[in-house]
């Protein structure tokens, strides 16, 4: 399972969530401070960023040689949403 972050303080977190959460589950992390500086000085998710999220959720799930769904949450900015990676 591939997570995106926008922070590295984020990782050992979610490490520990998913250990607890999804044991057998083989994680990995991408991290990209850019994404959520670039959406608040725009005031919100420009096409742009939405091509850039898009485009490391594939990475993700290429990494992750699977297929699956994903809920991304931009904190802040309220923007949620929920689709499947295939």
């Amino acid at each position: 399972m591939a997570l995106i972050h926008t922070s590295p303080v984020l990782v050992p977190m979610f490490n520990a969530l998913a250990a607890g959460a999804l044991p057998e589950t083989r994680v990995f992390h991408m991290v990209d401070e850019s994404l959520i500086g670039n959406t608040i000085r725009a005031g919100g998710l420009q096409k742009e960023m939405i091509r850039r999220i898009v485009n490391q959720i594939e990475f993700g799930a290429a990494g992750g040689r699977g297929r699956g769904a994903f809920d991304l949450f931009v904190h802040r900015r309220g923007c949620a949403c929920r689709a499947a990676v295939v």
